[in-house]
Parts: C-alpha cells; sequence; structure tokens
C-alpha cells in the first residue's frame, strides 16, 4: 500500500478500469475520488481506506459493512452502491458520482454571501433527507453520522444521503460487532447526547442529528458550540437548544416546535421515527405560505430545476393538441370557470399524471406527453414568476403520487393540476384538465376540451392557457422568452 499522503495509485494510470480524475474529500473513514468508469463510460466515486487504517482489521470489517448497509438500501434519497472491489493491494466502494457539491459547501457559501438559506429550501432539503432516513431506519441501519457534509446533491439539486461509515445494522450479527460499544462515535457538533455519552444510538439519534443540522441550514449556526470538543460536548449534553425565533425572525411558527422535538435531549421525548418527522415537515410545509424574496425565488426556482425530458412523438402530439387547444382553433370547446375561489399568491404546483380513461392503449402515450407538456410549460414560467414554484416531474414519479391530497402532504404542494384523456368516436379525443386545492381537494378551475388532429404550429398557446388558469399575469417580455425557447419536436405526428 502507498503511505503518507500519496493517493493509493501512485505510479500508476488508474486502478483497475478505472480512471482516476480527482479528488473529492476526505474522512477518518475514507478517501474519496472521481473516477471514469471505462468499461461503462460513466462517472462515479471510488472510496478507499486511508493508508493508515487500511491494514487495521477493524476498519476493514467497518468498510464491508458500509458496503452491505448501502447496498441494502434502494431510496431516490439515499446515494446509490455499484459495488466493493478487491485488486488484491487496494480495497474500494465503486459508488454514485454526485456532481452537485454536499450542504456543507451551501452554507458556507451563504455565510460568504450574509444571507440565510430560503425557509421552503430548507423545508424541502429536510423532508428529503428524513424520508431516506426512514427508508434506511425501515432496514434496520442506523446511520449514526448525518452532517451536512454527508449530505450530497445530484446535478438538478436532489438530497442524497452517503457516507454509511459508521452505520449500525440493529439485527445482530457480525455488523454488530463493530460499533464500539463505550466509544463516542460520530461528529461532535452534529451528534446526539446518547452518542456523546458512548450508548447505543438507534434512529432516535439519526433524529436529533438532522435536527442539528436543520437547525444550521435555518440560522447559519449549529446549537451546541464550544472552543473545544469537550465544550461542544458538555452542551450537548447540558444546554437546551436556542430558540429558532430568537435568530431568524422569520421561522415560521409551526415550524420551530418541530426541530425542538427533533433536538430534545431525552430520545423518549424525540420523535420516534423519521417518518413521523417527514410527516411533520410536509404539514409544515403545506400550511406555510410566506412571499418569497426575489432572492429565495431565484434559489428555489434552481434548486427545483431538473433536465429536460427526452420527448417522443407521443409528447409532440400532446404538445401540439393542448396547443390547438389553448389557441381556441378546435371546435366545440366547453371551458369556463367553475369556481370563483381565489388562488393562493405562492403556488407551490405538482402536475399529476393524467389518467387515460378506458385504459385504451392509444391513449396512453398522449396521457403521459400531455403530462410532461404541462409540467414543462410551467417549469419554464419559474423565471418570470416570482410566487411559482414547480415540483419536478421527477419527485411526482418518484413518490408515486397520483392525488391531489398526496400531493400537498408528500410534495408539499398546495396546487395540484390533474387531467384525464378520452377517446370519442373516431379521431377526436376528449381532454379535461382541472386545478385542485391540495389541501381541501377541492376543484377551483376546469377546462374540457374535444379535439381531433392538433394544429402543430400554436404549442405556445399551452403557457398562455395554464397561466389564465393559475391566474399568472404574463409580461410581455415573459412571453416572447417562451415562445423563443419553444420546445422542438418532431415534425410527424402520429395518427389516432
Amino acid at each position: 500500500m502507498s503511505s503518507g499522503t500519496d493517493p493509493p495509485w501512485a505510479g500508476q494510470p488508474g486502478i483497475s478500469h478505472y480512471e482516476i480524475a480527482r479528488k473529492l474529500g476526505e474522512g477518518g473513514m475514507g478517501v474519496v475520488y472521481q473516477a471514469r468508469d471505462r468499461d461503462l463510460g460513466r462517472l462515479v466515486a471510488l472510496k478507499f481506506l486511508p493508508p493508515h487504517v487500511a491494514n487495521a482489521p477493524e476498519k476493514v470489517v467497518r468498510f464491508q459493512q458500509e458496503a452491505r448497509a448501502i447496498s441494502a438500501l434502494n431510496h431516490p434519497h439515499i446515494a446509490t452502491i455499484y459495488g466493493m472491489e478487491d485488486t488484491g493491494d487496494y480495497k474500494f466502494l465503486v459508488l454514485e458520482y454526485l456532481p452537485g457539491g454536499n450542504l456543507r459547501q451551501k452554507l458556507e457559501a451563504r455565510r460568504s454571501a450574509g444571507s440565510p438559506l430560503p425557509i421552503r429550501q430548507v423545508l424541502r432539503w429536510a423532508l428529503q433527507i428524513a424520508e431516506g432516513l426512514a427508508h434506511a431506519h425501515r432496514h434496520r441501519i442506523v446511520h449514526r453520522d448525518i452532517k451536512p457534509s454527508n449530505i450530497l446533491f445530484t446535478e438538478e439539486g436532489e438530497v442524497k444521503i452517503a457516507d454509511f461509515g459508521l452505520a449500525r445494522i440493529t439485527e445482530g450479527g457480525e455488523a454488530d460487532r463493530v460499533t464500539d460499544p463505550g466509544r463516542a462515535l460520530g461528529t461532535p457538533l452534529y451528534m446526539s447526547p446518547e452518542q456523546a455519552q458512548g450508548k447505543d444510538a438507534d434512529e432516535r439519534s439519526d433524529i436529533f442529528s438532522l435536527g442539528v443540522v436543520m437547525f444550521e441550514c435555518l440560522t447559519g449556526e449549529t446549537p451546541f458550540r464550544g472552543a473545544h470538543t469537550a465544550g461542544i460536548l458538555h452542551e450537548l449534553l447540558y444546554t437546551p437548544a436556542p430558540a429558532l425565533s430568537a435568530i431568524r425572525r422569520d421561522v415560521p411558527r409551526a415550524l420551530e416546535p418541530v426541530v425542538a422535538k427533533a433536538l430534545e435531549k431525552d430520545p423518549g421525548a424525540r420523535y420516534q421515527r423519521a417518518g413521523d418527522l417527514a410527516s411533520d415537515l410536509r404539514r409544515v410545509a403545506g400550511e406555510s405560505d410566506p412571499s418569497p424574496s426575489q432572492e429565495e425565488t431565484a434559489t428555489e426556482a434552481q434548486a427545483f430545476r431538473r433536465r429536460r425530458p427526452r420527448w417522443l412523438a407521443a409528447a409532440a402530439l400532446a404538445c401540439a393538441l393542448a396547443a390547438a387547444v389553448m389557441a381556441g382553433r378546435i371546435p366545440q370547446r366547453v371551458s369556463g370557470w367553475l369556481h370563483t375561489r381565489n388562488i393562493a399568491a405562492v403556488k407551490r404546483i405538482a402536475v399529476l399524471p393524467f389518467t387515460n380513461i378506458g385504459g385504451d392503449r392509444a391513449n396512453q402515450a398522449l396521457a403521459e406527453g400531455l403530462t410532461e407538456v404541462v409540467s414543462n410549460a410551467l417549469t419554464r414560467l419559474e423565471q418570470f414568476q416570482g410566487a411559482l414554484v414547480v415540483v419536478p416531474a421527477s419527485d411526482v414519479r418518484s413518490e408515486g403520487v397520483l392525488g391531489a391530497r398526496d400531493a400537498g402532504r408528500v410534495l408539499g404542494a398546495n396546487l395540484a393540476i390533474t387531467g384525464s384523456v378520452d377517446r370519442l368516436a373516431g379521431s377526436r379525443v376528449q381532454v379535461l384538465i382541472n386545478l385542485v386545492d391540495s389541501r381541501t381537494a377541492t376543484q377551483l378551475r376546469s377546462e374540457t376540451i374535444r379535439a381531433g388532429f392538433p394544429d402543430p404550429t400554436a404549442q405556445d398557446e399551452v403557457v398562455e392557457k395554464v397561466a389564465r388558469m393559475l391566474q399568472l399575469a404574463l409580461a410581455p417580455a415573459a412571453a416572447q422568452r417562451i415562445k423563443a425557447r419553444k420546445t422542438a419536436v418532431p415534425p410527424a405526428y402520429p395518427v389516432f
């Protein structure tokens, strides 16, 4: 093995079939490098045991334990492991490469800028972490080292929990025999009181650590501080966490008791399950309706940005059909406002999968394509509407959300767009689009359209129609920009 601070492949072109690109980070349980898998042509992260512990049997066992812990988990908010390899000289984990950086970097950038993270962004990240932890805990895995540097982000800004090097598998066996009873494991600023005392850490310990992370995201500082480790641990054990509102005035009233409960020193008074914490975070996200600043809106829009979908001919058909509907060029159009209820000033919208009435296979592609069309039209509007945030379609799909109430409970949306596609006689199709209040499941607006073959030249009318349903005023610059960014679609459309 290499010694000192040299990388483990010093003097070599790479390791196995991996080309090493750069060092990503280093901790007590591993050194991580970005690499390219020559066989598959993808970027990965390789995690090696540090040279000074590579020959320690208990460290090797823990390294293997980490691989088993991650491989048992399959969740959108937990980093994926591709495998563990042993070249004879080196043992390393092959992990998902996440290009979005980590939460520590985002916090430091905010401190440098002198501005806190937006409340809604903190809620969204905290909810994703809680959901990932709930999944791990259901598989009897306690992370034991939740902290900002172990919260990574995808290119689209989605959270991934990483580094299970200190994880404890609570079903007995070899994994439990290397958990160092009586020894404090974790990072002092983020560990739970029971960890600080060397006691067994169950899932409530992870909840406490997440409480510390939420507190820091909201205030820019950790709740328990000291000049040295002993001082930190003393505060952790004996000093109550400060009130959030004493540090940041715009914290929603409903959020403060949630964070306080996560930070209870007595595990029995804390949230008992990460899923319970996630439920309360969803409730707070649904209840909180602050007026966002321009900076907050821009940050949130960036966090919700996602890849442009790959459009098939069916999606193109849906886009043109919807555009024709919005342009008013289709005969027998039936439309109108069903209610005059006010719509929330801050709109957090989830576009739910359109229903294929009757299960007609010929309509399925149209239903799926129309869902993507509406979602993307709204996403393009985010940059022009300070109070508009669109839940990524990937979130709707990964959570399996089909109903308006679940859109509010699971995704934190206060509005949902639902729809259906139904075949009429011949080539004619009926499309129903609804705007629904996700808190009450009340239908606010509705449009019914009966159409034949669509007009492919009017797809930018989709935006105008959806904007009208949501009572969004499009400035000329916004309308022009959206037209300029009109989605390119294949010229050929499938015939019904």
